[in-house]
């Protein structure tokens, strides 16, 4: 999702956590909303950027996710385009 801004993803290192939840009224709108809460945890503070996610519980029937990211802020200076 973010390799058109981070090339180099070998850079991120696993500094700390960060947790999302999304919901939906159908499986695509999950995806999206998902999706969404990590676009939203790169683009605002904590400008974060996960090396591995891991799913903590996913209800397929009430069309829920949470999930846990292992990554670091972005840093320009460390986090080059190529």
């Amino acid at each position: 999702m973010y390799t058109f801004s981070i090339m180099d993803c070998s850079n991120v290192e696993a500094v700390y956590t960060y947790d999302i939840e999304a919901s939906g009224d159908d499986m695509i709108s999950l995806v999206f909303h998902f999706l969404d809460e990590w676009l939203y945890a790169f683009c605002a503070e904590p400008y974060f950027v996960a090396m591995a996610v891991r799913t903590i519980e996913f209800d397929k029937e009430q069309f829920y996710i949470r999930a846990r990211g292992w990554g670091e802020s972005f840093d320009l200076k460390k986090h080059t385009r190529h």
